[in-house]
C-alpha cells in the first residue's frame, strides 16, 4: 500500500526494460494516490518516451496544478517540444531555471528549446556560458556541439565533440557525435574512422552500424565517380 515502495518497484521495471508493466503500475497509482507528484510526472515521462503525447500532457498538466516546482515543469516543457511548440517551451524550461537557477537539466533543455526555434546563435551563447560557469556534464557538452553543428559552426562542433570522446573515452556518445559533424560536412574518411570507433568501444550499437553503412554507402559513391571502382566495391 506504501506508494513510495510501488514508485520504486515501477522504476525497476522500467530499467530492466518492462515499460507497459511499469506504465499500468504508474497508471494505477496516479489514481490511488492522486496527490502524489511522481508517479505523475514518471507516467509523463513514459507517455512521451511511447509518443503518446495526449497522455503525457494530460498527466503534466495535472502534475502542474499539484505545484508550480521545477520537475513539473521540466515535463510540462518536454510536452511542449514533443507538441512541436518550442516558444512555449522555452517558457517551461526558463521557469525551471527561475525556481532552480544553475539546474543543468534545465540550462539544456533552455538550449534544447531555443535550438528548435532555430535560434542557434542564441543557443550556444546560452550554452557556451552554462559550460563556462562550471558546467562539466556530458550532456551539456554533446548538446553544446550539436547546436554548432546545425548553426554551420562545424569546426567548433567537432572541437567540443572531441571533449565529448576525452570525457567518455569508454563511451559511444562522443564518436557518434563526431561522425554526424563528418558527415554533415561530406567528409566521408573520417565519418567512417568515428563510426568505426564507436563499434570498437559499444560493438552492439545499431546506431554505429547503421551510419557506418551510410558513409560506406556515400564513399562508394564518390569513389565510382572518379573511377576508383575496385575502392568502391570494398565500400559496399
Amino acid at each position: 500500500e506504501s506508494a513510495t515502495a510501488q514508485i520504486g518497484l515501477a522504476a525497476v521495471l522500467e530499467m530492466e526494460g518492462h515499460a507497459p508493466e511499469s506504465r499500468a503500475l504508474l497508471e494505477r497509482l496516479v489514481t490511488k494516490f492522486p496527490q502524489v507528484a511522481e508517479p505523475k510526472e514518471r507516467l509523463a515521462r513514459l507517455y512521451l518516451s511511447a509518443g503518446d503525447v495526449p497522455r503525457a500532457d494530460l498527466q503534466a498538466t495535472a502534475l502542474m496544478k499539484l505545484g508550480s516546482t521545477p520537475a513539473a515543469h521540466l515535463v510540462l516543457g518536454d510536452v511542449r517540444l514533443a507538441q512541436k511548440q518550442p516558444a512555449q517551451a522555452e517558457a517551461e524550461f526558463r521557469k525551471v531555471l527561475e525556481l532552480q537557477p544553475g539546474l543543468l537539466m534545465g540550462q539544456i533543455a533552455v538550449g534544447k528549446a531555443l535550438q528548435a526555434q532555430a535560434r542557434h546563435e542564441e543557443a550556444i551563447q546560452f550554452l557556451e556560458s552554462a559550460v563556462k560557469s562550471g558546467g562539466g556534464s556530458l550532456e551539456l557538452w554533446a548538446t553544446l556541439g550539436s547546436v554548432n553543428r546545425r548553426a554551420g559552426r562545424y569546426q567548433r562542433a567537432v572541437e567540443v565533440h572531441r571533449r565529448v570522446v576525452e570525457m567518455a573515452p569508454r563511451q559511444a556518445l562522443g564518436h557518434m557525435l563526431l561522425g554526424a559533424d563528418h558527415f554533415a560536412t561530406g567528409q566521408w574518411d573520417q565519418a567512417i574512422e568515428d563510426y568505426g570507433s564507436a563499434l570498437q568501444v559499444e560493438p552492439g550499437h545499431p546506431g554505429a552500424k547503421q551510419w557506418l553503412a551510410r558513409a560506406l554507402a556515400h564513399r562508394a559513391r564518390d569513389r565510382a565517380g572518379t573511377q576508383r571502382l575496385e575502392d568502391a566495391v570494398r565500400d559496399l
